[in-house]
């Protein structure tokens, strides 16, 4: 076992296949990135399974059994074998580009019930279109869904069908009475005996799974011992999600509840939970209204008072929702931005808003700009870890800005490779697309806005580290000191195109394009510094043309033109 593990290093050949990276690694094996013939894929290796000679036939007979599945929410298998170095099978799939939910949750906390809801309808259709081919999952939990970053793979799709059991067939792979699951998401029956689950059993898993993600914690994580897991499914009912969040909404708690039935005969069946979940997501408002959350006289909470502050003072600690912080110091040149410690002493980036919960509407404000935030599920955007108050000032805490921004990284190395950029600022838009969804419009994107992801093999990754907010209270405070009209001028998704594609121009020739009224151009001597052809340069100046023209709807759009751009 020891001795395979060593093996699977990157440059490894397992088949045809060569090892690039590892993804992830669990008790049944390992996932690795991998080269094959047609392009880039994901690998996993079985060793949690141990035949005694060749492909166990089991196995085989299983493995081969996930192929015949073809669903969007479904992660494709596209090969099964055996490294015969090793005597370890492996499964080839699809390689996804995103994030698992568990990961998503540990760095934003809980998602808005909306995101919850549309997890649930993908995953538990994925399920059923299995159910129908006679196969059961048995291990669904968070780091088993992945988010896909790119919103046309859609919200969630299921992976990791490893222990998945046929019940059209006599024999199986599991032995009875054999624990196999992950414990705080297995039903009560398949602690008792994995070999004779029925579909039921994969419900109790997702209604786990959604539980956990609505609430941002699991009822039982405080257990670690599967002994007694079991001992507490089996005896005690799970909470229901209003008594562990007392603003989740009525119908998606009875919905989980439902699902969470100890007994299985009483539980409710897939169809139930989806029917559930479709009438839930026809009921509950955008995430853009204003949020459902606990009110402590309807502003953003703390957990313990504090006396007012000033602009030029910041205390040295601070006790928000989730945790209390320490604060280190204020960034140079970033307004009130500032580096602080959390409880386990990682580094996170502290935004302050003076004065704003004495502003008529600003605490709803506040609430509504970060319950939308919370809500968006990309790697494109710094993510929001925490939120409060302390005296008249509200506070945001987010993920710490970990690479150099646009700006500054051009002016000392000079402009970024064409294809470099290009692919870049396509990944960004798609991931900057879903701020729309939730109703925001940043309206002020720039180079400096953006930062350089190090690290992890991301070194090309662009990330949003200015999410606005800051700039969109600032003009609700200045609307509401005064009986005019609102004046939101160029705020709308048109403003955030042409602030990427200007973002774009500068990282290639290291210069911002010239905006007038009626056009957005770099001019000759800018353009000549693009690293690229005479064709690419052309595209590149009609890209432009086109994002001043509004002939760009929306950062989909501008995302799929962009992508055009990086294959002429």
């Amino acid at each position: 076992m020891t001795k395979a593990k060593k093996r699977f290093v990157p440059g490894t050949r397992v088949g045809p296949y060569e090892l690039v990276r590892l993804l992830g690694q669990g008790g049944m094996g390992s996932v690795h990135e991998a080269r094959s013939a047609s392009g880039p894929v994901a690998i996993k290796l079985l060793s949690g399974y141990q035949p005694m000679q060749g492909l166990d036939p089991r196995f085989q007979r299983e493995a081969e059994a996930l192929r015949t599945l073809q669903h969007p929410g479904i992660v494709p298998v596209l090969d099964v074998g055996m490294d015969t170095a090793t005597n370890t099978p492996y499964i080839v799939m699809e390689l996804l580009d995103g994030d698992d939910l568990d990961s998503v949750i540990g760095r934003t906390g809980r998602l808005a019930p909306e995101t919850v809801v549309g997890i649930g309808l993908e995953v538990g259709r994925a399920l059923a279109h299995a159910h129908l081919h006679n196969l059961i999952h048995r291990d669904i939990k968070p780091a088993n869904v992945f988010l896909p970053r790119d919103v046309a793979r859609g919200r969630a799709i299921l992976c990791d069908f490893g222990l998945a059991k046929r019940t059209d067939l006599l024999g199986s792979l599991t032995e009875t009475g054999a624990l196999l699951g992950t414990p705080h998401y297995m039903s009560p029956e398949q602690f008792l005996d994995a070999k004779r689950v029925d579909a039921r059993t994969d419900v109790w898993s997702l209604g786990m799974t959604l539980l956990h993600a609505l609430v941002g914690s699991h009822p039982l994580e405080a257990i670690d011992d599967p002994g007694q897991i079991m001992i507490t499914l089996c005896t005690k009912p799970i909470p229901d999600a209003r008594d562990l969040l007392s603003t989740a909404p009525a119908e998606l708690a009875d919905a989980l509840a439902q699902a969470l039935v100890t007994d299985p005969r009483k539980r409710g069946s897939l169809t139930d939970l989806l029917t559930a979940l479709e009438l839930v997501e026809e009921g509950l408002p955008r995430v853009s209204q204003k949020p459902r959350r606990a009110s402590t006289g309807g502003g953003p909470r703390s957990r313990r008072a504090a006396a007012p502050s000033t602009e030029d003072e910041a205390p040295t600690s601070l006790a928000l929702v989730q945790g209390s912080y320490r604060v280190i110091s204020r960034n140079s040149g970033a307004g009130l931005v500032y580096e602080g410690l959390d409880p386990d002493r990682r580094v996170v980036r502290i935004e302050r808003f003076p004065g704003l919960l004495r502003t008529d509407g600003g605490r709803e404000a506040f609430e509504q700009e970060v319950f939308a935030l919370r809500s968006v599920l990309t790697e494109s955007i710094l993510a929001v870890l925490d939120d409060g108050a302390v005296g008249d000032d509200a506070w945001l805490v987010t993920e710490p800005k970990d690479g150099q921004d646009l700006e500054s990284f051009v002016q000392e190395a000079g402009p970024l490779p064409y294809l470099v950029a290009v692919r870049a600022f396509a990944k960004l838009a798609r991931g900057l697309s879903s701020l729309g969804d939730v109703g925001i419009v940043h309206g002020a994107l720039r180079p400096e806005a953006f930062h350089l992801r190090s690290g992890k093999g991301a070194s090309n990754l662009l990330v949003l580290h200015d999410l606005g907010i800051a700039r969109r209270l600032s003009a609700f405070m200045a609307r509401s000191a005064t009986s005019s009209p609102p004046r939101r001028k160029g705020a709308n998704v048109r403003t955030d195109v042409v602030g990427i594609v200007a973002s774009l121009s500068f990282v290639l020739t290291g210069v911002l394009p010239f905006a007038g009224r009626s056009k957005l151009s770099l001019g000759g001597e800018a353009l000549a510094k693009v690293g690229a052809g005479m064709a690419e340069k052309r595209a590149l100046e009609g890209l432009l043309r086109r994002a001043i023209a509004d002939d760009i709807p929306d950062l989909d759009a501008l995302s799929d033109d962009l992508s055009a751009l990086a294959e002429r």
